[in-house]
């Protein structure tokens, strides 16, 4: 027998072994590789293929003895999970205790087991299906959205008066206690008026303001903004009209838009906004669906979860807020506001893992499947994102498991998703754009 496996912790959801290679074997497979091998050594003083084996296990031995350790690991993990039928939540953790030449290999085990899931009556999912209801004035909105883009400002006289969708382009200088602070300074800036891309009602105080006016604008920083020293404190800037401007929007017509977005003509160019707005929107009502899905699936169906399942997507989803408190050291008041926010992200965490388990058991009781199709488009949606790193987005997942189990678990969860929408007792219903993305709003913010 080559292993010696030993029980030493027997939890539920997870079990934890002890195992020795005993340095026979651990010997044997080190001689083996380099039977296998020295008819190709090369070394300096010896002709090809006659370095003795002795020599070859002084020079190469640690970096065979690694090489076969890491393969005896393996099946032994392997018998482990066989002989005691384990379904394993993800890859074991190995702590190598001791491991010499000569010397017998000895290593711990730690293996989470994968949950019994909970078998899912699709009938008694009741959740509503909200389909977008496109109307032609959503995509003439669109399309002047779309236009909005392609506007020419011309530049008025001084006399000339800003009005509300005006753009006037300014110097400015932000202030708070008559301090300059980082990030509210600009020269030549043109800012569209009700735009309200800058905060408060800094645009308001610049209607009815001509070319060459100096004005103080008076603001107030919202409680939520994102620099907490900033929070909540009003502010006063020091501003110049360089600039007032009037916005010319293009004539819209065949021409214009095959000069611009080269499309035949104006039908079509409708066409192509109808496909993206309806793509836009189902994904929405999807979003919406789903998230509602989650709902049911953790107010009915809880079990216990691995614990370094979680902790594994915990510190997944953390990633984000470490970069953001790199970015802004002052993001938390403490520890304690800190630590509570990565609970808050503990409980997400258990969140998409109980569901993605459970929609992965509705796709296997159902006989969903994925084709090498569906990884290929999931890839290729990576890639549009950054598309000067084709290739090395491509080895990645190539040389990665478990990233490339992710993508399966993504894609199978969205098949499953698909599959409850049409055979679950969710009524569809019709809802228009306004009310569809209102009713995003608000559950992106409860999120």
């Amino acid at each position: 027998m080559e292993f010696q496996i030993k029980n030493i912790l027997d939890q539920k959801l997870k079990k934890d072994y002890e195992v020795v290679v005993p340095k026979e074997v651990v010997s044997q497979r080190v001689d083996n590789h380099i039977d296998g091998v020295k008819g190709k050594v090369n070394l300096k003083g010896f002709r090809k293929g006659n370095v003795p084996a002795s020599v070859i296990k002084e020079k190469y031995g640690q970096s065979i003895l690694s090489e076969e350790s890491e393969k005896l690991v393996n099946e032994a993990l392997q018998k482990i999970i066989k002989d005691n039928d384990i379904k394993p939540a993800m890859t074991p953790k190995v702590d190598v205790k001791s491991l010499e030449l000569d010397g017998e290999l000895k290593f711990n085990a730690a293996i989470e087991i994968y949950p019994e899931v909970p078998v899912i009556d699709l009938k008694k999912i009741k959740i509503s299906y909200r389909s977008p209801d496109i109307k032609e004035s959503d995509i003439e909105e669109s399309l002047v959205k779309l236009l909005k883009f392609h506007r020419k400002w011309d530049k008025q006289e001084a006399s000339y008066k800003a009005k509300k969708n005006d753009a006037v382009n300014i110097d400015y200088v932000g202030s708070i206690d008559e301090v300059e602070f980082e990030g509210g300074k600009a020269e030549g800036h043109q800012l569209e008026l009700g735009s309200k891309s800058f905060i408060d009602n800094f645009e308001d105080q610049l209607i009815g303001k001509k070319a060459g006016d100096d004005v103080r604008v008076k603001v107030k920083f919202p409680k939520e903004y994102h620099k907490a020293e900033m929070s909540g404190k009003s502010a006063i800037f020091e501003v110049k009209v360089n600039d007032v401007l009037i916005a010319k929007t293009p004539d819209l017509n065949d021409e214009f838009v095959k000069n611009t977005f080269g499309i035949e003509t104006l039908d079509k160019l409708k066409e192509e906004i109808r496909k993206q707005v309806e793509e836009s929107n189902n994904n929405i009502a999807k979003s919406i669906f789903k998230k509602e899905l989650y709902d049911f699936l953790v107010k009915k169906h809880n079990f216990d979860l691995p614990e370094g399942l979680v902790e594994t997507q915990l510190n997944s989803i953390w990633e984000e807020t470490e970069q953001e408190i790199k970015q802004n050291p002052d993001k938390f008041k403490n520890d304690k506001e800190k630590n509570k926010a990565k609970e808050k992200k503990r409980d997400t965490a258990k969140r998409m893992i109980l569901c993605g388990m459970v929609l992965s058991k509705i796709a296997q009781d159902n006989k969903i499947e994925i084709t090498q199709e569906d990884i290929n488009k999931e890839i290729t949606k990576i890639i549009m994102n950054y598309p000067s790193q084709q290739k090395e987005i491509i080895e990645y997942y190539q040389k990665n498991p478990e990233a490339m189990q992710q993508i399966r678990g993504a894609i199978i969860e969205e098949k499953a998703v698909d599959f409850v929408v049409k055979n679950s007792s969710s009524d569809s219903k019709k809802i228009s754009l306004k009310d569809l993305e209102k009713l995003w709003k608000k559950i992106s913010h409860e999120d």
